[in-house]
């Protein structure tokens, strides 16, 4: 299973005692699938056919954030 979680951030200094913070985060960055097994039970209609993906298995996810100190 390949999943890659990607973080970006980037520091900023507003005055002397304040800072800011931006992040840029991606989960499951590249969107990869991972399918359950194919049905098996023969003479079924979708006999050899991967119908569904493993539960857990998120698709992209984006998130932004800003975190300021002070």
């Amino acid at each position: 299973m390949a999943n890659w979680d990607i973080s970006v951030f980037k520091n900023f200094a507003i005055k002397e005692r304040i800072k800011a913070q931006f992040r840029a985060e991606a989960l499951n960055a590249f969107n990869t699938p991972d399918f359950a097994n194919p049905n098996t039970q023969f003479g079924a209609a979708t006999f050899g056919q991967v119908t569904a993906l493993i539960s857990g298995n998120q698709s992209r996810i984006l998130q932004l954030g800003l975190h300021i100190q002070f």
